[in-house]
């Protein structure tokens, strides 16, 4: 089912599909700071029973921290809802469509936001250098540790191409030389 909405927030563009990249404008923040939107696209959730719903209408913000679901697009999208012992559920035309259950301030919902894989053109992903950024510039060595031990798949670490933040990690600074000074007491004054 595809449901409408509005200002839904993903930061994942891996889990959008209809992407609609662009300047899209800014979003004013709790804490009086803007976020841009990147794009507008749309994406799949798949419930605890199996069921797939499709909110369209999501903004793209890279920089926000978490997604976030609006009680009034849905409603605006003709779902009504009900709550009951710290637990949300959204409906339309009697069918469930999302859950959410309270914890600390905020209702998570009960579902899996799925890769957005319709309607996309496929592109190569270098997906180990992916890792090695998201692990603090870990070595494909350790990388292929984490493979055995089960925490990365095996499709997701193959080559690790040129990173030039380690480069830059692991050059030295030259020191300077000692300086030497010919002249009175407060003649030659160093500040920063």
């Amino acid at each position: 089912m595809d449901y409408g909405a509005r200002f839904h927030i993903i930061p994942n563009r891996e889990a959008l599909f209809d992407l609609q990249e662009g300047e899209g404008g800014k979003v004013l923040m709790g804490n009086d700071t803007y976020n841009e939107i990147k794009g507008v696209g749309k994406i799949r959730i798949r419930n605890p029973d199996g069921s797939i719903v499709v909110l369209n209408g999501v903004k793209y913000m890279p920089t926000m921290d978490r997604n976030l679901i609006s009680y009034g697009c849905l409603e605006k999208a003709g779902c009504n809802y009900t709550g009951d012992k710290f637990k949300v559920k959204f409906y339309k035309d009697g069918k469930e469509v999302v859950t959410g259950i309270y914890t600390d301030g905020l209702y998570f919902f009960q579902g899996t936001v799925l890769k957005g894989e319709a309607h996309v053109s496929i592109s190569r992903v270098d997906t180990t250098g992916k890792w090695h950024y998201r692990l603090g510039h870990l070595s494909l060595k350790n990388m292929e540790a984490l493979v055995k031990q089960g925490y990365l798949w095996s499709k997701d670490v193959s080559s690790l191409g040129f990173c030039e933040e380690c480069v830059l990690g692991k050059a030295h600074k030259q020191s300077f030389k000692k300086g030497k000074h010919t002249s009175e007491v407060l003649e030659y004054v160093h500040s920063d």
